[in-house]
């Protein structure tokens, strides 16, 4: 992956710059998508007599593409069509009639979940539902990923629960930092991200809250539900 910057421009929005080409990214996730699609990984130490070579190959590859007709430098990574599939698998964008930076609600969550559990057999009471989801979207503020090291085991044990319904996904990824020219070191994180395409499906079903009984739901799921 080639490493990134992080740019303040375009109406004060935060992006992540890729060095290799200057495509912009709303997320460091699409980049490294962008990266993986369109550009080759230099080697991790490269002599700075040869850095503008790698730099100057992919520039110039990029300018190709352009004048083909199959690239545009005025593209946001989100929104280039040629990775469009892999961004909606990836959870980053969502298929058409949902938009990327639609919000999850706790309206939203909560439709969802009491849905998620009537597919699997049990009954939740939707004001429970909603307390749940104003207590787990508090982790996410605005936001559709976490760092899983910020939370209490506690908060994990509700995220996990989210999982079981998949309607959450915890991954794990690696980060090259660099220390120095000459040293890169690797960080192992893990990301807690709403499955928002998945939220966004089950909470339009409709919700037959006649039929809602109030149980207790976590000591309904089986014990494998929380073996991780």
């Amino acid at each position: 992956m080639t490493e990134t910057k992080i740019l303040l421009d375009y109406e004060e929005e935060v992006y992540y710059v890729c060095i290799m080409c200057g495509a912009n990214a709303r997320t460091r996730q699409a980049l490294r998508i962008h990266s993986m699609h369109y550009h080759t990984d230099p080697p991790e130490i490269i002599p700075l007599d040869q850095a503008s070579y790698w730099v100057d190959r992919e520039k110039e590859k990029m300018r190709e593409l352009e004048r083909q007709g199959k690239y545009s430098r005025d593209w946001i990574v989100e929104n280039d069509p040629n990775l469009h599939d892999e961004l909606v698998r990836a959870n980053i964008i969502m298929d058409a009639g949902i938009e990327s930076n639609e919000i999850v609600t706790p309206e939203i969550l909560a439709g969802a979940m009491v849905n998620a559990l009537k597919q699997r057999g049990y009954n939740m009471n939707y004001s429970d539902a909603l307390e749940t989801a104003e207590h787990i979207l508090n982790f996410f503020g605005f936001e559709d990923q976490i760092l899983e090291n910020v939370l209490e085991n506690d908060d994990r044990e509700v995220l996990y629960f989210l999982e079981v319904l998949d309607l959450a996904d915890f991954k794990k990824d690696s980060v090259n930092v660099n220390r120095s020219i000459l040293s890169l070191e690797t960080w192992n994180i893990s990301t807690v991200q709403l499955k928002k395409k998945k939220i966004f499906e089950l909470f339009t079903q409709e919700i037959e809250h006649s039929k809602e009984v109030e149980v207790l739901v976590y000591e309904k799921l089986p014990e494998e539900a929380w073996v991780r």
